[in-house]
């Protein structure tokens, strides 16, 4: 796996450029943390070890403006990603009265 996982990290090739030693820092690093990297959403899971909050006092709704996706090909990759986020367990559908507001 840690040769897999070394195959598939790209260090440097976005405009930054390394010194030797500090890529051979990083790919320790990945070395060391295999094990968090998922190849497939099969391999995400769900953990409780962070929560986010957002702390809100005194704020009030506001309506954020919809932004429809009018491209077919557009709406049809997010529909996809979407149903491979459900079939791993992800996320979930939740029914809208479940679903508070944030701005």
């Amino acid at each position: 796996r840690r040769a897999e996982v070394r195959r598939v990290v790209q260090v440097g090739d976005d405009g930054h450029s390394f010194s030797p030693s500090e890529k051979e820092q990083i790919y320790s690093l990945v070395d060391e943390f295999t094990d968090q990297f998922a190849f497939s959403l099969s391999e995400v899971q769900a953990t409780d070890t962070v929560r986010m909050r957002i702390p809100t006092p005194g704020a009030v709704p506001t309506r954020a403006r919809h932004h429809p996706t009018n491209n077919p090909d557009q709406k049809a990759f997010l529909y996809e990603q979407i149903d491979k986020l459900l079939e791993a367990g992800v996320i979930v559908k939740v029914h809208y009265d479940d679903v508070t507001w944030v701005s």
